[in-house]
């Protein structure tokens, strides 16, 4: 089973988006491993915040509902890679309490 197998749709879903856009790979492993810890890592930084930043709200529920990440991991993460003034902020903070 390659790495890619090991992760769920969600994360296949980001990690296409981003290549596609990017034309970049960042290791499925390293990327869920980031999402569920809220941590991000030199490879998995550009791909988080791409990610959050690009994401709809149906596309960050998916990884929450997939067990890829929590609520409070994504919070962590968009408090660190995005402006404060970025809507996935507020989608987020209305699963927290």
């Amino acid at each position: 089973m390659d790495a890619m197998e090991q992760t769920g749709h969600a994360i296949q879903a980001a990690l296409g988006h981003f290549k596609a856009s990017t034309g970049a790979d960042v290791d499925p492993v390293a990327f869920a491993k980031s999402l569920a810890s809220g941590c991000p890592t030199p490879q998995t930084e550009f791909a988080l915040e791409a990610h959050l930043r690009e994401a709809d709200p149906a596309e960050l529920a998916n990884l929450v509902i997939e067990g890829a990440a929590s609520f409070h991991s994504l919070k962590t993460l968009a408090d660190q890679l995005l402006p404060a003034d970025h809507p996935n902020h507020a989608y987020i903070a209305r699963f927290l309490p």
